[in-house]
């Protein structure tokens, strides 16, 4: 009998010691684990209770497999709430224990009444949008309305301190009850108040967290809305405890945090695991709103973006270069961090209330493509990459001819990117700003700084009505790796009212490409105007852009044109110069060039000989711009190379420089360059404008500015 008992005890441990096994091999398997966005409410009152009962877990497997388990299967620690601050929640599925940050605040029950009350979105917003210190910084409009979106609650996040009973300060409060007034505005700029069917048919108000929930109704509306604190101390003054402001709905995602850009993606799996973490799984918008400046990092975004070690051709790419490639960025020129396609006949807007999106966090790529084609290497041997990820990447999802109009629009924007304008090889690995292909864009008021790219903008069928006509309005930027503008075959690009300034190349950069046996009268040439707009960038030829794209020695032969202007080459000394200021380099001045626009084939990275289409047309003014449309071809400036007896012909043909007179549309040196002949520096022609536009023979055009020596 006893040797029976035995038996079975040494059964039934084997038993549970395989029961153990089994349970610490499923934990093994689980990556990460995060609790689903509002299965747990992660702010609580001091003193109270905290509900883990309608948790649910988010656990993500090595495989890639993610599952969604319920509070039934969860294990929940201890969480004391007898005290104002952060306490850790410990849940625990299959052995594997991850934590969740659990804030204990005082609420309007704490104190005997509410002595201040503000609305921290309104404080930031008005901060945003008004006059900075650095211009740089600023936005062109600061008139423009605050958009909320109708998608979701739009919350004004609220900012309160009372008095408690010992007569204390009690700062950031939480549930305060509000008394909150909407107002309609009427055609004649009259408000209507709102009530009863009226008001709920348009918005559901949460009085306790003061937010609105707009309705479908509500759209294309604008509306007066006041905040008062419902508890508030008579002894302060009414300001003190109310607000007002101004507001227009949209249709649109109100967005508050970094994971919840996530919506803008419609493409990309890899969102996956963030979108059910903030309940976004099936999430379908038309547009985007920022009631926040968001921070992003690489633990905001889709995992696959980065390299690890078993990503295909890691241990080869690794072994070119002498940084860490494992948790870097992939280069993928054919997506984004934020990938979205665009329906035949569809918009998506894309609204900033003058938020910023900040990417300076975010790691640079250090590997060109997904085979590291080039990559960066520090120190004596310094090395650079070309970039090609971007951050938003837009294109239509048709694949055939577009039907009807496609449009993204981005309003009051201000985006940072994560790199420097300096020689550093580091910052060649810095992120796009964006990439927007066969689909109408329209940038209006945004600000941008510190880009490889900031705007590059893709194709465009000139027999399509439909898509290729991009617009940038009262915009800035400043300060990228390569150039501020890449337009690579857009049937049209307009930047007006708007100033971009400082890159390592030209501010421009407008390929003809697709080209069929360097075929000129194939493919997609790109068209830019350039209305009431300062474009600059300011370059010796030595930055790493020309060395890498082997544009040295252009830069050389376009500083010898000074001859014609100093003197120097037997012609009168007209004081003006070529240069746009001076460089230190050992010790002595090098003349900078402001290189506006380099036109090229894109067939190459770099530049080649190779004779395109397309144009850069400068208008001083807008009228002008309208009138040259009208007909008026004598108010215009700029590299054209459509005409068939264009200096490019004549340069390539020639092999010499070309000059192009400024505001009257003709040549004033092609009877130099052939004849010799000089006569055409008495009219002056070349002062009377602002640019002086030179050709070169490797088919390379570019526009530069004329100054008055100083």
């Amino acid at each position: 009998m006893k040797k029976v008992q035995k038996t079975l005890l040494v059964i039934s441990f084997i038993f549970l010691s395989v029961l153990a096994l089994t349970a610490c091999n499923e934990a093994d398997k689980i990556k990460s684990a995060i609790v689903k966005s509002g299965t747990l409410e992660t702010t609580i009152i001091k003193g109270e209770t905290l509900d883990t009962s309608n948790v649910i877990a988010v656990v993500t497997y090595k495989n890639g497999e993610i599952e969604e388990v319920p509070a039934s299967q969860l294990t929940f620690g201890a969480v004391d709430t007898s005290n104002v601050g952060n306490v850790t929640l410990k849940i625990t599925y299959k052995d594997y224990s991850f934590n969740v940050t659990i804030s204990v605040v005082a609420t309007e029950a704490d104190v005997n009444s509410i002595i201040s009350l503000e609305s921290q979105l309104l404080t930031d917003y008005n901060s945003n949008k008004s006059e900075q210190s650095n211009e740089q910084e600023q936005f062109m409009d600061g008139n423009q309305p605050l958009y909320v979106g109708d998608d979701n609650a739009f919350n004004f996040r609220i900012k309160a301190s009372g008095i408690d009973p010992k007569g204390e300060l009690v700062s950031n409060l939480e549930k305060v009850r509000t008394i909150v007034t909407v107002e309609l505005k009427n055609a004649d700029n009259t408000y209507t108040i709102l009530s009863g069917d009226a008001l709920t048919n348009m918005v559901s108000i949460d009085t306790e967290n003061t937010t609105l929930d707009f309705t479908e109704q509500a759209v294309g509306k604008e509306f007066r809305v006041t905040v008062k604190a419902a508890n508030a101390d008579e002894g302060y003054e009414e300001n003190a405890t109310k607000f007002t402001t101004n507001l227009v709905v949209v249709d649109a995602y109100n967005v508050y945090t970094a994971k919840e850009l996530s919506v803008y993606d419609n493409f990309k799996s890899g969102w996956a695991e963030i979108k059910a973490e903030l309940g976004l799984t099936d999430v379908n918008v038309n547009g985007i709103v920022l009631q926040n400046d968001v921070l992003i990092t690489k633990d905001d975004v889709r995992q696959d973006l980065f390299w690890t070690k078993d990503t295909p051709n890691y241990s080869t790419v690794q072994a070119k270069t002498d940084l860490t490639l494992e948790g870097t960025p992939i280069d993928d020129g054919g997506t984004g961090i934020y990938h979205r396609t665009i329906k035949d006949g569809e918009e998506f807007n894309f609204y900033g209330n003058y938020f910023s999106v900040n990417l300076s966090a975010f790691p640079k790529m250090i590997a060109e493509g997904k085979n590291g084609s080039s990559v960066v290497q520090v120190g004596d041997n310094a090395e650079y990459m070309t970039a090609h990820l971007c951050v938003f990447y837009t294109t239509n999802n048709s694949s055939s001819k577009i039907q009807s109009p496609t449009q993204v629009n981005w309003e009051n924007l201000y985006f940072i990117g994560n790199g420097e304008l300096n020689a550093d090889p580091l910052n060649s690995g810095a992120i796009l700003l964006m990439k927007n292909t066969e689909v109408n864009f329209n940038a209006y008021n945004t600000v941008m700084h510190n880009f490889y790219i900031g705007y590059f903008m893709q194709l465009g069928d000139v027999n399509n009505e439909f898509d290729g006509e991009y617009v940038i309005d009262s915009c800035k930027g400043y300060n990228s790796y390569q150039c501020l503008f890449y337009s690579w075959g857009a049937e049209h690009l307009v930047i007006k009212n708007s100033e971009f300034k400082n890159a390592g190349g030209p501010a421009i950069i407008v390929d003809h490409c697709n080209m069929q046996n360097n075929n000129p009268e194939t493919g997609n040439p790109s068209r830019v105007d350039i209305v009431n707009s300062n474009i600059e960038s300011k370059v010796t030829g030595k930055e790493p852009w020309f060395t890498v794209y082997g544009a040295t020695e252009i830069v050389g032969q376009l500083t010898q044109a000074e001859m014609l202007y100093d003197g120097t080459a037997g012609l009168p000394d007209t004081g003006k110069t070529i240069f746009a200021g001076y460089a230190d380099e050992n010790g002595k001045p090098v003349g900078q060039l402001n290189l506006i626009c380099a036109m090229k084939s894109g067939e190459a990275q770099g530049l080649t000989a190779s004779r395109i289409k397309g144009y850069v047309r400068v208008f001083n003014t807008e009228d002008d711009y309208n009138r040259y449309y009208e007909g008026d071809t004598t108010v215009t400036y700029g590299l054209d190379m459509e005409k068939e007896d264009s200096l490019i012909t004549k340069a390539m043909s020639n092999g010499v420089n070309y000059l192009e007179s400024n505001g009257n549309g003709g040549y004033i040196n092609s009877g130099f360059a052939e004849n010799h002949d000089s006569s055409f520096m008495q009219g002056k022609s070349y002062a009377d404008g602002d640019y002086l536009n030179i050709y070169t023979y490797l088919g390379m055009g570019a526009m530069i500015g004329l100054y008055d020596k100083q």
